[in-house]
């Protein structure tokens, strides 16, 4: 067996995948009408919006009220869309081995587009992010922790002054003996 080709054991995986793609189809098609699983199929594979309202016999309206949230046609639809994106993602990381090893064959082969493609994506050819220093970084971290200490002790003292009945009772009697025309 060569090593570009998927293992038996990667095969029969992608298989089952596959068939349990079909199962999930027939179970989310389980509770829509015969009308709805006719625009059901033409859209997963790969059909306009148009082009499933004209199988189904149906306005465009009417299959956008059926992708409406809360409809049955919706929920089926966004589990099939869900389905299909964690399917592909487990079926490129199954390939993912046999990329490796073509890629690393093409490098050592002396492939400069290879190389290069390999060490953009890579991001070794980029120049390194410039900005502050690290001592410059700490320094205004430092900073903005003693500001904020400042801003907490600040809300602190005013909350107490709020809180402070003793002095409040004392400008009350201030302003009382001050001014006593005010009172009557």
């Amino acid at each position: 067996m060569s090593e570009t080709q998927p293992t038996t054991t990667a095969m029969l995986a992608m298989n089952q995948l596959v068939e349990s793609e079909c199962d999930n189809a027939v179970a989310l098609v389980a509770g829509l009408s015969p009308t709805q699983q006719t625009a059901f199929e033409i859209l997963t594979r790969g059909g306009t919006i148009a082009a499933a309202a004209r199988a189904a016999k149906v306005t465009r309206r009417t299959l956008y009220a059926w992708l409406e949230a809360d409809h049955p046609f919706a929920s089926a639809y966004e589990q099939w869309k869900l389905s299909i994106a964690e399917t592909s993602r487990t079926r490129l990381l199954m390939i993912g081995e046999a990329a490796t090893v073509q890629i690393a064959r093409a490098v050592n082969a002396g492939d400069t587009r290879a190389a290069l493609a390999v060490a953009k994506g890579m991001g070794l050819l980029s120049s390194p992010p410039v900005g502050p220093s690290l001592t410059q970084t700490q320094r205004d971290a430092k900073q903005q922790a003693i500001r904020k200490t400042a801003r907490k002790e600040a809300a602190a003292v005013e909350f107490a002054e709020l809180l402070n009945v003793e002095k409040m009772q004392e400008e009350l009697r201030a302003v009382e003996q001050s001014d006593p025309q005010e009172q009557q």
